[in-house]
C-alpha cells in the first residue's frame, strides 16, 4: 500500500536524520548561534535606527543581506552534513561538519538565496500593486504568501542539492511540489504546526534582545532540515522503492 511505503520512507528519513544529527552536534550549535546572531542584529538595528527596522529601507537591506549570508552558510553546512559522506545507490551518507567549514560557507550560496529573495520581493510588489487600495488586498496578499510558501518550499534543498539559478529554482520547486505534494507536506505540515505554536508561545514571554523560543525553533529546524535533505533525495531519485511508490499511486 502507498501509505505503508510512505511510512517506510519517513522512517528511513528519520533514521538518516538521527544519524546525521549524532555526527553533527556542532551544526546544531551553529544553527542556535545563527538564530541568536539574527535576533541580536535585529535588536541592535532597532536601537540604532529606531522604529520598525524591517520596513525601513536601510534596515531592510542590512537584514536581507544578513539573512542571505546566514541562510546560505546554513545550506552549505547542511550540504556537508547530508551529502558529505557521498551519494550511493542506496542513498546519501552523512558527512561531518567541522569548525573549519564555517568560514568558507558564508559566500557559498549567498547570491542564490539573495536571488530568491529578490524574485519573491518583485512578485510581491507586482501582486500588491494589482490590488492597490482594494479592501480585500490583505486577503489576496495572504493567499499569495501561502502559495509562495507551498510552491517554494523545496528551494533550500534545490539550492544545495540541485545547484540551479534563482528563476530555475522557483520553477524546479514548483514542479517538485506538484509531483510530490503529499509525500513532502505531511512531515512539513507537522513541523510547521509546531513552529506556529511556538510563535504563540513567544507572545507570552518577556521581550528582550534574545528570543528564547528561537532557540527551540533552532532545535526543530536542525532535525527537520536533515530529515528533508534525505527525503528530497529519495523523492527525486529513481530507485526501486520510488518506482514502487509511483506504481502504487498510478503514476
Amino acid at each position: 500500500m502507498f501509505i505503508v511505503e510512505l511510512a517506510r520512507l519517513y522512517a528511513e528519513s528519520a533514521r538518516f536524520a538521527g544519524l546525521a544529527a549524532a555526527k553533527n552536534l556542532l551544526l546544531l550549535v551553529i544553527f542556535v548561534a545563527y538564530f541568536l546572531a539574527y535576533d541580536l542584529a535585529l535588536w541592535v538595528l532597532g536601537a540604532v535606527l529606531g522604529g520598525n527596522v524591517v520596513s525601513g529601507f536601510a534596515g531592510g537591506i542590512v537584514l536581507s543581506l544578513l539573512r542571505g549570508a546566514l541562510a546560505g552558510s546554513a545550506l552549505a553546512l547542511l550540504e556537508q552534513a547530508v551529502l558529505g559522506g557521498g551519494r550511493g545507490v542506496l542513498g546519501p551518507t552523512p558527512g561531518r561538519v567541522r569548525i573549519d567549514d564555517v568560514q568558507g560557507s558564508f559566500g557559498r550560496y549567498l547570491w542564490e538565496v539573495i536571488g530568491v529573495f529578490f524574485v519573491v520581493w518583485i512578485a510581491s510588489m507586482l501582486v500588491g500593486s494589482m490590488f492597490g487600495a482594494s479592501p480585500d488586498r490583505g486577503v489576496f496578499m495572504l493567499m499569495f504568501s501561502v502559495l509562495l510558501f507551498v510552491f517554494l518550499n523545496v528551494v533550500p534543498e534545490l539550492i544545495y542539492q540541485g545547484h540551479s539559478g534563482s528563476l530555475q529554482l522557483v520553477a524546479a520547486s514548483a514542479r517538485f511540489i506538484s509531483a510530490h505534494w503529499i509525500e513532502w507536506f505531511v512531515p512539513n505540515a507537522l513541523a510547521g504546526g509546531a513552529v506556529v505554536a511556538s510563535y504563540q508561545l513567544g507572545l507570552t514571554l518577556p521581550a528582550g534582545p534574545i528570543d528564547l523560543v528561537d532557540l527551540g525553533r533552532a532545535f526543530v529546524l536542525f532535525f527537520l532540515m536533515l530529515f528533508r535533505g534525505y527525503l528530497f533525495w529519495a523523492l527525486g531519485t529513481w530507485n526501486p522503492r520510488q518506482a514502487r511508490v509511483r506504481r502504487l499511486r498510478g503514476g
